[in-house]
């Protein structure tokens, strides 16, 4: 898999809707919570079905990449962006 055509696969899912900022940070709120349930479950001795962490972390990738191309942003130069100040931060430790 390779980011374009990931982006392809997403735009055939969701056609050439965009979604706003405040759209995208309420889309990753939910997938946040259902990660946030995943962790308390598990903390709590529940059953946990990994496929669904699995699923919403696959989510979080995915959508983003369509919501970088929803605002104009290029996927790939964000996530070298995202790796270099993780380096840096990494060395500043």
């Amino acid at each position: 898999m390779d980011i374009q055509t990931l982006l392809a696969d997403s735009r055939a899912i969701w056609g050439d809707q965009k979604l706003t900022i405040e759209e995208i940070i309420v889309r990753q709120g939910v997938a946040m919570g259902d990660i946030s349930r995943y962790a308390r479950d598990q903390a709590d001795g529940k059953p946990v079905d990994q496929n669904e962490l699995k699923k919403e972390l696959g989510n979080i990738l995915f959508s983003t990449i369509r919501w970088c191309d929803d605002l104009g942003l290029n996927a790939e130069e964000c996530i070298e962006l995202a790796k270099q100040a993780q380096t840096k931060f990494k060395a500043g430790l």
